[in-house]
């Protein structure tokens, strides 16, 4: 098998319950080792903002201060 398989049967032979209480990142920090190429793209996600919010914040507070200045 190759590392996705094998990690797609470890994620699979959890019980129902561990999965709904599992912490993403808690999960990947102890399994990283066991699967270093899934890890690196789970990384890639995890580390993803879920929104643009606070980039949009800020670009609203700039320009209130841009515009304050002329």
């Amino acid at each position: 098998m190759d590392e996705l398989e094998l990690y797609h049967a470890a994620t699979m032979s959890m019980k129902k319950a561990e999965r709904k209480n599992l912490d993403p990142l808690m999960w990947w920090l102890a399994n990283e080792k066991r699967f270093p190429t899934v890890a690196h793209m789970a990384k890639n996600f995890l580390g993803c903002p879920a929104s643009t919010a606070g980039l949009e914040r800020m670009f609203s507070a700039l320009g209130r201060n841009h515009r304050s200045e002329e």
